[in-house]
């Protein structure tokens, strides 16, 4: 009984990983303030000298509960747009999907029976969710990149844009650890550069930290685009940047399929994919050739976002895809709604005893109005069920 408490799987987690999550904390104490924008040099030195050379392949994660929402700092800044401050974000809200699953896969979040409730930034997992778990809470939130400020001041903002001028801002396929990408580098960035250097000042190219020793960003370079980056994946800063970033860009591409372009359309930025398609090579993503459902998607985005002036039919399937995997402006909630759902669940949490059985056995009084709970908190419950009062 004790192993299913979420709280001693936490302790057993991170008595067990103790110095690999002294490292963790190390390298964020170390990472959190470096401008990777504007520094973007400094942060590269750091991640060369640094992170590569522990990571030697492996994924750097801090071993904890609801580790997931510890990503790109999705999760942190839902905390902070709502207000609330607490060191119990990974109990109340464990599975935090770091992006959507362009893939629709069961994945590992909605797989470990310890996660008690679930966010997402569209609705299109809450069917999977409830077919073997109808009374765990699935929170639908938007795209993240809306609920993080930007990272710098007014007055910063505008110096750089005055500075950089009119910015192109290029995603190219990256790798993760255990993963590779592979496609033609030098023409790849010769349709880049010819695409946008007559018509914008500034070709920002961003940078995943994983591959500040890539060749293609050399090639970049020598062809006179700057390098920008997020930042590292387990910074809680990263989604500041990468937000600022959008923001002063004037339009936003890529070579492949991502997070990006649900955010583009979020802040108004028109997206671009170039038909420069690369492979990506892992275990984790090997049977995409045989997902028909990806397949689809994938010629789905490269027409939908083929020009830079779409034609009607391209717009309405851009908002399809939008819509479907982002939630569209429809899934975007306001300071009371995710305050309403941070509140409820840590109300749950606290009666359930830290177990999924308990959790249930709360909700489950919850619904009969046998446990106190607002009237904004109830109906936040029911819409998380997918369940009308009465």
């Amino acid at each position: 009984m004790i192993y299913n408490n979420y709280y001693f799987r936490d302790f057993l987690s991170r008595t067990k990983h103790l110095s690999e999550n002294a490292k963790f904390d190390s390298i964020i104490k170390d990472v959190v303030d470096i401008d990777s924008i504007m520094d973007y040099d400094i942060f590269k030195k750091y991640v060369k000298n640094n992170i590569k050379p522990y990571a030697n392949g492996k994924k750097i994660v801090r071993y904890e509960f609801g580790d997931e929402g510890l990503f790109y700092g999705q999760r942190n800044a839902l905390f902070a747009y709502a207000k609330i401050e607490t060191n119990e974000q990974r109990f109340i809200l464990p599975a935090f999907e770091h992006g959507p699953d362009l893939r629709e896969n069961v994945n590992q979040i909605i797989k470990n029976q310890m996660n008690h409730s679930f966010v997402f930034s569209s609705n299109y997992k809450k069917k999977i969710v409830h077919k073997d778990r109808p009374l765990a809470p699935v929170f639908d939130v938007g795209p993240y990149v809306l609920y993080a400020d930007g990272y710098y001041n007014d007055n910063t903002f505008r110096k750089i844009k005055s500075n950089y001028g009119k910015i192109a801002l290029l995603f190219p396929a990256h790798s993760f650890e255990g993963a590779s990408v592979k496609f033609d580098k030098q023409q790849f960035v010769c349709n880049v550069m010819n695409k946008f250097r007559d018509s914008y000042d500034t070709v920002f190219v961003s940078v995943y930290w994983n591959d500040v020793d890539d060749s293609v960003y050399e090639l970049f370079e020598k062809e006179g685009a700057k390098l920008v980056s997020a930042g590292f994946r387990g910074d809680p800063n990263f989604i500041y940047r990468l937000r600022e970033m959008i923001d002063l860009s004037d339009v936003v591409a890529s070579n492949m399929i991502g997070s990006y372009i649900g955010y583009a359309i979020a802040l108004n930025k028109p997206f671009f994919m170039f038909e420069d398609s690369a492979e990506l090579k892992s275990v984790e993503h090997s049977d995409d050739d045989k997902n028909d459902k990806y397949t689809k998607l994938q010629n789905d985005i490269k027409y939908a976002f083929s020009c830079l002036e779409p034609n009607d039919k391209q717009i309405q399937l851009q908002e399809k895809i939008y819509t479907k995997f982002w939630g569209g402006k429809q899934a975007h909630k306001t300071v009371e709604e995710i305050k309403n759902i941070i509140t409820l669940s840590q109300k749950l949490l606290k009666n359930s005893y830290g177990t999924t059985g308990g959790y249930e056995k709360v909700i489950n009084k919850a619904l009969k109005h046998d446990f106190e709970l607002t009237e904004d908190e109830f109906s936040m419950l029911l819409y998380s069920l997918d369940k009308k009062e009465g």
